[in-house]
């Protein structure tokens, strides 16, 4: 079992320096935010529109931390604080510059090399990803997902948007954009592929199929809990 963490931090998300390549300085990175239209919106969040077959970017962007420069510095304003009727006149008209925030949050791929034997075997990459942290460790996806099938008592109430159903009972392929770290000229996924998915964890409390969802809880870090 592979596993991958970030660098340990004193936040959970902070925003992002880096050295500006004109004035030499390091500064705050951020970019301009657009106006308001019908698609690129959620709520007081930015949408961002995948590109081509893939997304390159989170879904949404915080838009509510604009970055002003006096002189040669820079401060972050929390619009947030604002008055209500202001807050969201600044928002939609955008033009301004927003902080750009990283949470280490990555995906990638790892593969193996194996020397001293006559023939070398395929090697087939693993998929790697630095997922967010699970605030609700005893409350995980499949196990909504199946308290949602025996009842959809106020289903539309709990889930406005979307549904509780989890990626594990797919078969989809990982990120097809990714090279391989050995060959990078080639993708180390395929459309074509399925997951194959590899639980390495503790046993349950009970092995009674028919024990309530308490008994059957384990830990595991594979998606959904699969």
């Amino acid at each position: 079992m592979h596993m991958v963490v970030p660098t340990a931090q004193r936040t959970l998300v902070r925003t992002a320096s880096q050295i500006n390549s004109i004035t030499g300085k390091k500064e705050i990175v951020r970019f301009v935010v657009p106006k308001a239209i019908d698609d690129n919106r959620y709520s007081t969040s930015l949408q961002m529109s995948p590109s081509g077959n893939a997304r390159l970017v989170p879904e949404y962007v915080n838009i509510r931390h604009r970055v002003r420069k006096r002189g040669s510095k820079s401060s972050i304003e929390d619009l947030n604080r604002l008055p209500r009727s202001k807050f969201k006149r600044i928002v939609d008209r955008g033009g301004f510059e927003a902080a750009h925030f990283i949470d280490d949050t990555a995906d990638g791929c790892v593969t193996v090399s194996l020397q001293g034997l006559s023939r070398q075997p395929r090697s087939m990459p693993a998929y790697s990803i630095v997922a967010a942290p699970l605030f609700f460790p005893l409350a995980d996806q499949l196990e909504i997902s199946n308290w949602a099938r025996r009842s959809f008592i106020n289903f539309q109430e709990h889930f406005a948007q979307g549904a509780p159903w989890p990626l594990c009972e797919g078969r989809r392929a990982a990120n097809i954009e990714l090279p391989r770290p050995d060959h990078l000229g080639q993708r180390a996924f395929e459309r074509t592929d399925e997951t194959v998915t590899a639980i390495v964890s503790t046993q349950p409390r009970s092995r009674r199929y028919s024990a309530p969802d308490r008994l059957k809880r384990f830990p595991s870090q594979m998606t959904d809990s699969a």
